[in-house]
């Protein structure tokens, strides 16, 4: 599979992370990002990415700013609140999926809880 556009751009945030993030296999990711054509290094370059923990950065900002979006729509008195809420949960969804949970939710102390 040849590289997408993210690849040769280098402005996605999981290939920022890799290319200017501290972390021990940064010049080799900024080697294979030379030769991005070739679907080996691309392999190898997506390994980095889950290495590196860059994979992991992103996940957690995906669920950080989806938990802030849902309750900041909560507090807001919209007509059709349940709309924006279950958008924000199909945004949302590949990821509880790959992580195996659901939404995260407001417990009676306040404090946030995987429902999965």
């Amino acid at each position: 599979v040849p590289a997408a556009a993210d690849w040769k751009k280098g402005n996605s945030l999981p290939i920022l992370f890799a290319s200017k993030g501290n972390h021990p296999q940064k010049e080799q990711f900024l080697i294979l990002q030379t030769k991005i054509d070739d679907p080996q290094i691309v392999k190898e370059a997506q390994k980095i990415l889950f290495s590196c923990g860059a994979i992991s950065y992103c996940t957690h900002q995906a669920i950080h700013h989806y938990e802030k979006a849902s309750a900041m729509t909560k507090k807001i008195d919209l007509i059709n609140q349940t709309s924006i809420i279950n958008l924000l949960d199909e945004i949302n969804s590949p990821i509880h999926h790959l992580l195996n949970t659901e939404p995260n939710i407001k417990s009676p102390n306040n404090q946030l809880q995987s429902t999965g």
